[in-house]
């Protein structure tokens, strides 16, 4: 049978073949050829066209013959029966391959048996601890076998577990014995690896090791021995072992384990067997590098202890430890490259043993130590090749930790054999070819190893300079034993090396700090001290000349060279440690060779001097000069060093100063001398030249210097110079009064100086110097002014000044501070109190500091000039802060006591004080004042009655010069006691025309602030009320009339709000003072009777108290009669009316009677008691016989007198007139007739004499009007036709602003409103105002209209404005036309609440009017549409304008200055009465953008277009409303949280009903009338919006508030209809817009009503021929700020492109148009309807849409016209074989 063909593959068959080679340590080659990777063929993978190759000669590979295997110890010894069974598993595993099974066996070894045993443990009895012991002994054997195995495993786990368990054994004295009897007679193994293990590469294991080791080594040989210790016969085998682990370790190796030796290098090695071995993690050449290691400590060890002598060279083992020591190959332990120098011809194979490993070199370098130190004299054969494999490898050297261990060797060495320079030399040449050893230089200088240190030098140490550059020096004392270095070039070879670690910067990569540079300067200049000594020793006879001039040049050179680098940064370290060591160098030169020490110093010296020249004094100024030369100083020994010092610097000294005088000195100079002045001053003092050159600059340089150095560099210079004179107190002084002379002009820039010098002070530095003797007045001054004007910033630059004014300033500068502060305190005071928006500098609290720190250091300068400065620190303390309410008092509380004191302080200035409080030009208002006076004078307010405010003379006579004058006719229209004008009257005096309150108005101001404050103090002082009822009538007046006719004590140009303010603090003051009439027991009577003068005062005791009420009441009574005027009167009405509060019928009778007979004599007096009777209410026949004895006396008056007497009786008619609201009535019907016949008489008699009726009567007859019109409401006749032609008449052509005819127009506007009331349940008066109303109401609208009604603001106007607005809606819808729309605008943003309120209805009504003609008007002139079609686009030619006067509105607002945060607070009643600036402009702006809505509301989509491109193009929505709208509701602001409209409807708002509290919830119904009305512009602008957050926020906002009620009203419209009650009530049809779209073809399907924001949606269907047709619109929850979307539904006869048309047109109609969701399904509809209007049946299938393709028939046939289908064309072409037309059977085609 042939030979069977080898089933295994070819890579199997290869893989075997290198285990063969490998296991027979061959280098065979396989000659024949292999095949190739691709199954032999060629590069291309197919080999077409080649001929095949060779057959492959089969021959047979054996399999690798596989390892001896190692007999388990337990066999050897039969230990198997004798173990306990755990204890043998345990061992079984140790012979296992598997690192994790024997480290596992180790543990439980350790812990299960060996820590049983230890007496230790205490949870272990005794019996199992016996046990334990007992099994241990019997395995020891077992043990002992595995042991040195262990110790070389290279897992460092298994290693430190071996060592452990061995120390554990050795504690219990059984198995101690045992071992101890096993080493003495242990093979070389055994001892080997217990003693390598002492040395391992883990320090635990080596630490562990040597202590058992030390344990066991010095125990003494058994007894019956030779004398001696373990260790000692043991040596032998030690040693042996050693130098066999150190020459072959992998040999070593093997003998533990005989399978994982292979070859670690060669041609035939793969990289899987050089890397690891047995799952081993560690490669071969690691293995062996830590198994020589380990053997070189302990052959170090053996050396050190004596157990290797190497004097016996007779004993083998010692021979062998010599022989190594002369193998070059062993000295590779010390190199770290791959081609060691000294080994000559190394084998291919071989690998040096450091190559790679740094311990071993270090364990190497530990050798050479020993050996060098322990066996100096018996080296001598191995001499030449130790010191070439030691000097070839130090330099070379790559590993710092090396190179430190190293150096200890390599100066041991050098130091026993100084002659090894000189052997590697040799051996050096010895080791070179023939054809080279002639060229060679045989010197030391030219040797590879001097090369190689040389190149070590330049790479500053190989990277360790700081441990290297010390040993320099010895290692150059050993190049040669006579002097090294004599010629120039050797010498500058080996400096050059040196500095050329400093060029390179290689001296400071490696290591950092200034350690090695330190290091680096010491090494050069001891190394050229020492080559220069050895240079000056003369080495046979004397030293030659050129020997000499070497040796200094070496010195001088490389000393200057170590200064220049150093200058230049190149060499950085501490200046103070450079200086020691160059004192040391310079000290040793002077003590050696002074002459040598001299040219040193001048090299020095030189380039010092050099560098205080040009732009080298930068280099001067950056190196710590002092340092060194404080150094230098410190350490110099010989006294010609100091010499030599001391005169450099004064030389420096001298020419830093000249340089410093020079106009082009660099400041770097002044940095010098003053570092020379203060930090080197106890260097320079002894040198005389220092004394000279200050001298010179005290005398002329400083004036020189003065205007070359800045004011920082010229401080600093004077301290310095003072610093240095502070032993000379002359001197020191005469220079300071020079300085403070020159520094005195403030024009020269000195302040800095000056601040600079105080600093100094305040550190102390300027001690000792008195007083200045030059005055620095000017300087003062000039501060003062600069910082008054604030242009200057130098006020804590004079407050030094002050506080260390015993060294810069006089008694003279004090004074001009203190003069100077005072008056800039009273011009500030002068504007706070006189210039309106005067802003305080607030530098004024310099002034106030300089004036406390006056008082401080000088308190006689302040207290003399109290009178001066008294007044305004009382504005600043107290006046001020109450002014600006967020300034800080510019006084504090110390402050102000301390220079205004107490009460002595306030009767200083009590006269400027008064003078405040009278003087007009005072801006402050009277409140402030006051409120400050109580806080200053602690609430005593009597004393500020008594002692302030003038006296009660004084304020009388200012009184009655008030109340003489005469009131604004005007103010009849609400008080019937103030006389019309007429025009032939005279007017009255000239009232007060000041701008601002008199002084008896801020006297009454001040009282009413007063009482308002202390009650008590008001209760006692009853004389105080009749100045506070008159300024109180007189702020009612101010606050009624406009401004334009303001002639009143209170000036022109105090606002309504202080008005105000003071109206309303008298009127408290005076009901608290008048609440002490609401007694039962108060004597009307009595009083009555006092008045009268029927009574004397001194018979009743009522007036016993002159301070009381009633004592009061006579005297204004009395006063009243005496000065008979009409304020007077007013003012007596006022003070009667709440004492006849309550009062009873007799009571009011006494009164009546009072004015009744006081007619003649004070008619106004009595008017003014009559007006008080008649506000009671009480009705008596006395008073109504008065009012019929008045109509008496009208009637029957001819006309001649009517101006005259008739007017004075309506005058006092309508004083007696009760008031409109009560029940009683002024006269009888009868009278009443008889009076309205005798007035019309007088107006329609024509008298000859040109005696016409004057306005006044018509005037009194319309107010007389508004008494009797309930009497004669009921009645026919001519009465009301005359009435109403007295209206007619005022209202034609009328005015607000005619003040002569306002009182009668206001009258007859309250007519009209009456006569509207009265109507409303009369039948018979309603028929005669329906003829009239219409032509008035039209009057009262052009009254409103005109120009005159703009802009009032006047109390009176501004309410019978409104007046006339309420009139207006009573038939607004009548009279009102389209063009009013554009007239009325203007009432929204006027300054009145109730007229924007009650305008807005009627700009709302207009609103209507003007849509509803635009509309009619669009709509006439547009042309209709020309296509089928409908777009979403206006028609051409359109005109649909938003009215200009409603732009300019909304573009005058621009962006409103909200203040959002306050509308969450409630507003004042002062607040919401002063209805202008923000309030006014945010209603406004809100209200105009609501009519723009309006006139939005119900037009078409072509007016609606015309309206938003002129918003658009107005920019209105972006410009306008969004930012302001933003900003009310708070949207995007950071910080702040949206307003929340929770509890609000969003969708309506009611104007009528408006609060200022409520603008952000009528800002969020503008934004969901925009949303509604515009969507397209405000999603545009939302869109553009650049801020994230703000579109964010608004987007959320809007989908949680207004999106789901837009929704809602969107499709509203589309549910099923619903009549409301209202709409049945009023018979109307309901409407709906899905009426509007359904019928039979058409159906509309609304889902998500009510439902979440996402699922709303609208479906619209249209059915044709059965065909359903669908699309729909979604509305986004967004909603409108992001489009609706338009859902494709299913398409039925019609082509893609219309349909898609269509779909765009529905969303363009509702995105970009403004129209509603049912807007755009109306257009839908209509485009498909017009689509299918006209459409015939497909004559084949009878249907109008096909079956299969849904499309409409489209092919006609040419001769019938019918059409088709193109399917059933098809079908029907097909079936019938033909192309005819199925009903004329024509060719279709």
């Amino acid at each position: 049978m042939g030979k069977q063909k080898s089933s295994a593959t070819s890579a199997t068959r290869k893989k075997h073949a290198r285990k063969a080679a490998a296991s027979n340590a061959t280098d065979e080659v396989d000659n024949s050829p292999q095949p190739s990777a691709k199954g032999g063929k060629g590069a291309s993978g197919k080999g077409k066209g080649k001929k095949k190759g060779e057959p492959r000669i089969k021959m047979y590979i054996p399999p690798v013959k596989p390892p001896a295997l190692q007999r388990d110890p337990v066999e050897v010894y039969g230990l198997a029966s004798q173990l306990p069974p755990d204890l043998l598993v345990i061992f079984r595993k140790l012979t296992k391959k598997d690192i994790v099974t024997r480290t596992r066996a180790l543990e439980e070894l350790q812990s299960k048996w060996i820590d049983s045993c230890s007496p230790e443990n205490k949870s272990i009895s005794a019996d199992d601890r016996d046990t334990a012991v007992a099994g241990l002994e019997v395995a020891l054997p077992a043990w002992n076998l595995h042991f040195p195995a262990l110790m070389f495993h290279p897992s460092r786990r298994i290693r430190l577990l071996t060592a452990q368990i061995q120390a554990a054994c050795l504690q219990v004295q059984s198995l101690h014995d045992q071992i101890l009897d096993y080493l003495s007679n242990a093979p070389e193994l055994y001892c080997g690896a217990w003693k390598l293990s002492c040395f391992d590469i883990d320090r635990q294991v080596s630490q562990l090791s040597q202590q058992t080791w030390s344990q066991v080594s010095l125990a003494p040989l058994p007894e019956g021995e030779e004398e001696g210790t373990i260790e000692s016969r043991v040596g032998p085998y030690l040693v042996s072992f050693t130098v066999d682990s150190v020459m072959a370790p992998e040999s070593v190796y093997g003998q533990f384990y005989p399978g994982a030796v292979t070859k670690t290098s060669g041609p035939n090695v793969s990289a899987d067997q050089s890397r690891i071995v047995e799952g081993e993690d560690e490669s071969p050449n690691d293995r062996a590098g830590r198994i020589r290691l380990a053997a070189l400590g302990s052959l170090r060890s053996l050396i050190a202890s004596g157990l290797v002598k190497l004097s016996h060279g007779d004993e083998s083992e010692e021979q062998r430890v010599e022989s190594i020591l002369n193998d070059p190959q062993f000295w590779t332990i010390l190199y770290s490259g791959d081609h060691p120098p000294f080994v000559s011809s190394p084998s291919p194979e071989f690998t040096p043993y450091g190559m790679d490993q740094p311990g071993v070199r270090r364990a190497g370098w530990g050798l050479v130590q020993v050996l060098a130190k322990h066996h100096h004299d018996h080296l001598g054969s191995a001499l030449p090749v130790m010191s070439a494999a030691i000097l070839r490898s130090i330099w070379v050297e790559p590993d710092a930790g090396t190179r430190h261990s190293a150096l200890d060797g390599l100066l041991s060495f050098l130091a026993g054999f100084p002659q090894a320079w000189k052997l590697v030399t040799a051996f050096g040449v010895e080791s070179e070819s023939d054809e080279l050893e002639d060229e060679i230089d045989h010197t030391v200088y030219s040797s590879p190893a001097y090369i190689e240190f040389l190149q070590f030098l330049r790479m500053a140490c190989g990277g360790s300079p700081t441990h290297f550059y010390p040993s320099i020096i010895i290692i150059l004392s050993k190049l040669s034993t006579d002097s090294p270095y004599r010629t120039q070039p050797t010498i500058d070879e080996l400096f050059d090396a040196l500095w050329a670690a400093v060029d390179s910067q290689a001296l400071t990569i490696v290591e950092r700090g200034s350690a090695p540079v330190l290091a680096f300067i010491s090494a050069v200049l001891e190394n050229a001290r020492f080559i220069s000594t050895k240079l000056r020793q003369p080495s046979s006879g004397e030293v030659d000349d050129p020997a000499l001039e070497l040796s200094s040049k070496l010195v001088v050179d490389q000393i200057g060279q170590v200064w220049n680098y150093y200058m230049s940064h190149k060499l950085v370290a501490p200046a103070s440690e450079f200086g020691t060591i160059l004192c040391k160098t310079l000290d040793r030169l002077a003590g050696n060779d002074i002459e040598l020490f001299k040219l040193v110093w001048t090299r020095i010296e030189d380039a010092t001097i050099l560098l205080l020249e040009g732009e080298n004094i930068i280099v001067a100024t950056k190196v710590a000069f002092t340092d060194i030369w404080k150094a230098m100083d410190a350490e110099a020994k010989q006294p010609e060093v100091k010499e030599q010092l001391h005169a450099m610097l004064g030389q420096m000294l001298h020419i830093s100063l000249q340089r410093l005088e020079s106009a082009s000195s660099s400041p770097l100079y002044l940095e010098h001398v003053i570092l020379m002045l203060t930090d080197m001053r106890h260097l320079l003092v002894g040198f005389q030249g220092n004394q000279e050159s200050l001298q010179s600059l005290l005398e002329t340089g400083f004036i020189r210097l003065d205007g070359k150095l800045d004011p920082g560099h010229l401080s600093r210079l004077i301290e310095a110079i003072l610093f240095y004179f502070q032993d000379d107190q002359i001197s020191k002084q005469k220079y300071w009064h020079g300085v403070l002379t020159v520094l005195a002009d403030p024009s020269s820039g000195h302040k800095s100086t000056l601040g600079a010098l105080l600093d100094a002070s305040k550190r102390g530095r300027l001690s000792g110097l008195s007083s200045a003797t030059v005055e620095l007045h000017t300087l003062v001054l000039s501060i003062l002014s600069d910082t008054k004007e604030g242009s200057g910033d130098d006020d804590q630059l004079l407050l030094d000044l002050i506080r260390h004014h015993d060294i810069f300033l006089s008694e003279k500068e004090l004074d001009v501070c203190a003069n100077f502060v005072c008056s800039w305190l009273e011009e500030v005071s002068a504007g706070v109190l006189r210039q309106p928006g005067y802003s305080v500098p607030s530098s004024v609290s310099f002034a106030v500091q300089v004036l406390r720190l006056l008082h401080d250091v000088r308190p006689e300068t302040v207290v003399s000039r109290r009178v001066a400065f008294a007044g305004p620190l009382f504005v600043l303390k107290y006046i001020l802060p109450r002014i600006f309410s967020e300034t800080d008092s510019f006084v504090g509380n110390s402050v102000y006591s301390t220079l205004i004191g107490g009460g002595e302080g306030f009767q200083v200035w009590l006269p400027e004080l008064q003078g405040w409080l009278l003087d007009p030009q005072v801006e402050v208002d009277i409140d402030i004042l006051v409120d400050a006076l109580l806080e200053a004078s602690h609430q005593d307010s009597e004393w500020l009655l008594h002692k302030v405010i003038p006296s009660k003379t004084v304020l009388d006579a200012l009184f009655m010069e008030e109340v003489l004058i005469g009131p604004s006719p005007i103010l009849a229209t609400m008080d019937a006691l103030v006389t019309e004008k007429d025009e032939g009257e005279s007017p009255s005096k000239e009232a007060y025309d000041g701008k601002q309150p008199s002084s008896y108005a801020r006297m009454v101001w001040a009282l009413s602030s007063l009482m308002a404050v202390d009650r008590h103090l008001a209760r006692s002082s009853y004389w105080v009320l009749k100045h506070l009822l008159l300024i109180q009538q007189l702020a009612e007046d101010r606050l009624a009339l406009p401004m334009d006719s303001i002639h009143d004590t209170f000036g022109s140009e105090t606002s309504r709000t202080t008005i105000r303010f003071i109206l309303n603090q008298s009127r408290k003051t005076i009901s608290y003072l008048l609440s002490a009439s609401s007694e039962d027991d108060f004597p009307h009577s009595q009083l009555v009777e006092i008045i009268s003068g029927k009574k004397p005062p001194r018979e009743t005791n009522i007036l016993s108290d002159s301070e009381s009420l009633q004592a009061f009441t006579v005297d204004v009574c009395h006063l009243a009669q005496k000065k008979d005027c009409v304020r007077m009167a007013r003012l007596v009405r006022t003070l009667l009316v709440p004492l006849l509060r309550g009062a009873s019928g007799v009571d009011v009778d006494a009164w009546l009677t009072l004015g009744r007979t006081a007619k003649r004599s004070a008619p106004n007096f009595a008017r003014g008691v009559v007006a008080a009777a008649v506000s009671t209410g009480v009705e008596t026949p006395l008073l109504a016989r008065m009012r019929n004895e008045a109509a008496s006396d009208l009637i029957g008056l001819p006309v001649s007198r009517a101006n005259t007497e008739g007017s004075n009786h309506l005058h006092t008619l309508l004083v007696l007139a009760p008031p409109l609201d009560s029940d009683s009535v002024l006269l009888p019907t009868q009278r009443s007739i008889n009076l309205v016949q005798t007035v019309e008489k007088w107006i329609n008699t024509e008298s000859d004499d040109d005696e016409e009726v004057g306005p006044v009567i018509e005037s009194q007859m319309m107010a007389l009007f508004l008494h009797i019109a309930p009497v004669l409401q009921s009645l026919s006749g001519r009465h009301w036709e005359f009435a109403f032609d007295l209206i007619e008449n005022t209202l034609e052509g009328a005015s607000f602003k005619d003040t002569e005819m306002f009182v009668q127009l206001a009258r007859t506007l309250e007519l009209v409103a009456n006569v509207q009331t009265l109507v409303a349940t009369n039948k018979q008066l309603r028929a005669s105002w329906a003829t009239r109303q219409q032509t008035i109401s039209r009057l009262v609208r052009d009254l409103v209209v005109s120009s005159s009604a703009h802009k009032l603001d006047g109390g009176l106007e501004l309410v019978y404005r409104t007046k006339a607005l309420n009139i207006l809606h009573e038939s607004a819808e009548a009279i009102l036309e389209p063009g009013d729309f554009s007239k009325f605008v203007y009432l929204l943003h006027e300054p009145h609440l109730e007229t924007q309120q009650e305008g807005y209805g009627l700009v709302r009504t207009a609103a209507l009017k003007y849509t509803e003609h635009v509309v009619m008007e669009v709509g006439l002139n547009s042309t209709a549409p020309s296509s089928a079609s409908v777009s979403a686009s206006a028609p051409e030619g359109a005109e649909a304008r938003l009215p200009t006067e409603l732009i300019q509105l909304l573009d005058a607002y621009g962006i409103l200055d909200l203040d959002d945060e306050g509308w969450e607070e409630e507003d004042t009643e002062e607040d919401v009465g002063d209805w202008s600036g923000l309030h006014q402009r945010q209603f406004g702006f809100f209200l105009g953008w609501m009519a723009l809505f309006d006139i939005m509301e119900n037009t078409s989509l072509r007016v609606r277009a015309g309206y938003v491109e002129d918003i658009r193009n107005g920019e209105l929505v972006s410009r306008h409303l969004m930012p302001n709208l933003c900003r009310m509701l708070r949207l995007g602001q950071p910080g702040k949280k949206p307003v929340r409209m929770d509890l609000y409807e969003v969708d309506s708002f009611y104007v009528q009903l408006f609060e200022p509290t409520s603008m952000t919830v009528l800002g969020a119904h503008v934004y969901y009338r925009a949303l509604r009305a515009i969507p397209s512009l405000v999603r545009v602008w939302w869109t553009e919006c650049k801020d994230r957050q703000l579109s964010n926020a608004i987007a959320t906002y809007t989908a949680s508030y207004f999106s789901p009620v837009l929704v809602s009203a969107e499709l509203a419209s589309l549910r099923p209809p619903f009549q409301s009650e209202q709409q049945a009530t009023a018979g109307q049809p309901q409407v709906s817009g899905r009426e509007l779209l359904e019928d039979e073809a058409t159906s509309v399907r609304v889902s998500g009503v009510g439902g979440q924001a996402g699922s709303w949606e609208v479906s619209m269907s249209y059915v044709i021929d059965e065909q359903k047709m669908e699309m729909g619109v979604k509305l986004p929850s967004e909603y409108p700020l992001r489009n609706v979307e338009v859902k494709d539904g299913r398409r039925v006869g019609v082509p893609e492109t219309k349909w898609r048309g269509w779909l765009f047109a529905v969303q363009q109609l509702v995105g970009t148009q403004n129209g509603h969701v049912v807007d755009a399904l109306g257009m839908f509809k209509k485009n498909v309807s017009l689509h299918f209007e006209g459409q015939v049946e497909c004559a084949i299938c009878y249907s109008i849409i096909s079956l299969t393709d849904l499309q409409l028939p489209t092919k006609p046939c040419k001769t019938c016209k019918n059409r088709f289908h193109a399917s059933c064309l098809y079908k029907w072409f097909k079936s019938s074989s033909s192309s005819s037309c199925p009903l004329c059977r024509s060719d279709i085609f």
